[in-house]
C-alpha cells in the first residue's frame, strides 16, 4: 500500500482543480458551497469524479464515484472525499 497522503497535499490539488473548472473571482476555500458560491450544478460535480480520482489514484488510493462527487454541497466535503479515498 502506498503511503499515507496528507490531507493538505490533497486540499491543495483539490482547490486546484476546482479554481480551473469554475474560474471563480475570489480564491476558492473550504468554507465554499459548490453550487450557491461556484455555480456547480449537479452535472459539474458530477463531472468532477474525473479529476478527483486522477488525484485519489496518483497517491495510490481508489477512483471517486459519480455518485459520491455529485452528493457533494462543499469544497471541505470534497477535499475530505478525495483524502479518505486516496489514502484507501
Amino acid at each position: 500500500m502506498a503511503e499515507r497522503v496528507d490531507r493538505e497535499t490533497i486540499k491543495q490539488e483539490v482547490i486546484e482543480k476546482l479554481t480551473v473548472v469554475t474560474e471563480p473571482e475570489e480564491p476558492i476555500t473550504e468554507e465554499n458551497k459548490l453550487f450557491d458560491d461556484l455555480g456547480m450544478g449537479a452535472v459539474s460535480r458530477r463531472a468532477m469524479a474525473l479529476p478527483y480520482s486522477k488525484i485519489s489514484l496518483r497517491h495510490g488510493g481508489k477512483p471517486v464515484t459519480m455518485a459520491k462527487a455529485e452528493a457533494l454541497e462543499t469544497v471541505e466535503e470534497s477535499i475530505d472525499l478525495v483524502h479518505e479515498r486516496a489514502n484507501s
